[in-house]
């Protein structure tokens, strides 16, 4: 017998009043809805109970759009928004998105890892590499060509994911690996040298999502 296909959900959570951000002006709406966690805690409580595989935040380091008439497009920041979700949750997936241009796979590494281990093993990141000028100027830079925020792109995502198994699997049993995780720096400018002090994920390993059209000319691992 063959086995059917299911389709996977997955909630995009954005800014706490839903995907038209002219709703804030509606009847009964909240006006305090972006900046109340509980709002996004309940909504992935809903999900979870609905059976949706995921909750994705996308993001941009950036104000883009005009206040007056709408409201933020994304939450304030989409790590600390799925920590809370993480602590009321039990089984929904929590994918953020994260740039590889502004962030340092240090950090990268380390605040999806503390995610994973809080979370038991149910995170995974969307790598993009972020080509919006605002963004750029708010790092106090301006937008690299696509080559070479694909390259930094590629190397970002190498060290990452280097650094999330530096750690051995024997943990509490005192084994864990002392090996350096050392990447010297080549064309895209990016080093790591160091044990990422995290365990592997409880359960599964973190995953990587990608935004649609990014990364076009190598495949996800």
């Amino acid at each position: 017998m063959t086995k059917q296909k299911q389709m996977q959900l997955a909630l995009q959570m954005v800014s706490g009043y839903g995907g038209e951000f002219s709703a804030w002006r509606m009847p009964g709406t909240d006006p305090a809805a972006y900046t109340n966690m509980d709002n996004y805690v309940e909504r992935a409580k809903i999900a979870e109970k609905g059976k949706f595989q995921m909750i994705f935040i996308a993001d941009t380091p950036a104000l883009t759009v005009d206040l007056g008439p709408q409201t933020p497009s994304f939450p304030m920041d989409p790590m600390l928004a799925l920590m809370a979700v993480a602590r009321e949750t039990e089984h929904i997936g929590l994918v953020a998105t994260y740039s590889t241009t502004f962030n340092y796979p240090y950090n990268i590494a380390r605040q999806f890892k503390a995610l994973d281990v809080i979370s038991h093993g149910r995170v995974g990141w969307n790598a993009v590499t972020s080509s919006t000028p605002a963004a750029a100027a708010n790092f106090g830079m301006q937008v690299a060509s696509r080559q070479e925020r694909y390259a930094m792109a590629h190397e970002s995502i190498q060290i990452v994911q280097a650094l999330w198994g530096s750690w051995g699997r024997r943990l509490y049993l005192g084994c864990s690996r002392r090996e350096i995780c050392r990447y010297g720096k080549n064309s895209a400018g990016q080093s790591s040298r160091t044990v990422l002090r995290f365990p592997r994920p409880i359960a599964n390993p973190s995953f990587r999502a990608r935004a649609a059209g990014d990364f076009p000319s190598w495949r996800r691992s």
